[in-house]
């Protein structure tokens, strides 16, 4: 008997250590991406420009990783060069951007994939916690994530690696609580003068809820439906305006993306927010389910935009990687 229970104690201890383990350990790996380049229209080679929106490339991207797909929340930092992106099952990614001499996108490297983590620094173990929907990053170097389902935004402080955590909790409104599971915070960035700005899935009168943030808490903010384009992600622009992707998808095969650009000045106002529409993207062009978008000025001066869609681990789904320069 004393034998049998010295070798149960021993088993339960190396099981509890599994656990501990899997929960505390490493959670970042080093993978291969691979990036099969996407023409802008599958049945027009000399169609380049929508609207405001020039093609400069685009990437389908798989991997054999466990986890990678469904982004979310997107960063392109570094000049264009590093991206940083969340995805809906908890993980995020890092990647370099490699361009050729024309300087059109050609393939992702150096590709890292990890777990997103608890502020008790555990990995994220259920879909209520790990639906990371937005990114963006604070002055400081902070990282904020937004998730949906358990509606809350979490700080990765720059001090750590990346989004190896630990996370802290941010303040945000509590009637975010009362949104349904999956019309939480979609779009999340942060302004020039380092205030964050939300935007919601949740429609009411028809309109977006949003959120700016204020001293001392958050001021409630609205933005107009647009041909029932629902919000997924945006982004801040050199200028300091603003652009939002936008997607609507009526079953089985009508998908539309609208561009939304909102100048500063429409943001501080006050009002309801219309904003105006820069482009609409919609197949045959290379499109799929686009949440993630960001921006940055290159060193020619250009504006370039990116998105990035989200899968859903749908096996007729792609994770794309778009590219454009916005035109004046």
């Amino acid at each position: 008997m004393r034998t049998t229970f010295y070798l149960l104690s021993f088993v339960l201890i190396l099981l509890q250590g599994i656990v501990q383990s899997k929960a505390h350990g490493p959670t970042a790996e080093d993978i291969e991406i691979f990036a099969t380049p996407l023409p802008f229209d599958r049945l027009d080679p000399f169609h380049h420009v929508e609207g405001r929106l020039r093609w400069i490339g685009g990437l389908d991207l798989t991997a054999k990783a466990e986890g990678f797909g469904g982004f979310s929340g997107l960063l392109i930092e570094d000049n264009g060069t590093k991206l940083v992106a969340v995805s809906d099952k908890g993980r995020w990614l890092q990647a370099r951007l490699i361009y050729d001499s024309k300087g059109s996108l050609q393939r992702l490297e150096a590709g890292k994939l990890g777990w997103l983590r608890d502020d008790k620094d555990k990995l994220l173990d259920r879909k209520s916690l790990q639906d990371a929907e937005s990114l963006t990053r604070l002055a400081n170097g902070d990282l904020v994530v937004g998730f949906e389902r358990r509606h809350r935004l979490w700080l990765y402080p720059a001090t750590t690696n990346s989004l190896e955590g630990p996370a802290s909790d941010l303040p945000f409104p509590r009637g975010l609580i009362s949104f349904s599971d999956n019309l939480g915070l979609e779009a999340l960035l942060t302004l020039h003068d380092n205030r964050l700005f939300a935007i919601t899935e949740n429609l009411e009168d028809d309109s977006y809820h949003a959120l700016l943030q204020v001293e001392g808490g958050w001021e409630a903010r609205r933005i107009l439906d647009a041909d029932n384009h629902r919000p997924t992600g945006a982004t801040l622009l050199p200028s300091g305006d603003i652009l939002v992707v936008e997607r609507r998808f009526r079953p089985p095969a009508d998908l539309s993306i609208r561009i939304r650009w909102i100048s500063s000045a429409e943001l501080a106002n006050g009002n309801p927010i219309l904003g105006e529409e820069v482009a609409r993207l919609s197949p045959p062009l290379s499109v799929d389910n686009m949440e993630g978008i960001a921006a940055w000025q290159d060193h020619e001066g250009r504006t370039i935009v990116a998105m990035i869609s989200d899968d859903n681990f749908n096996p007729i789904q792609r994770n794309l990687l778009i590219l454009f320069e916005l035109l004046d």
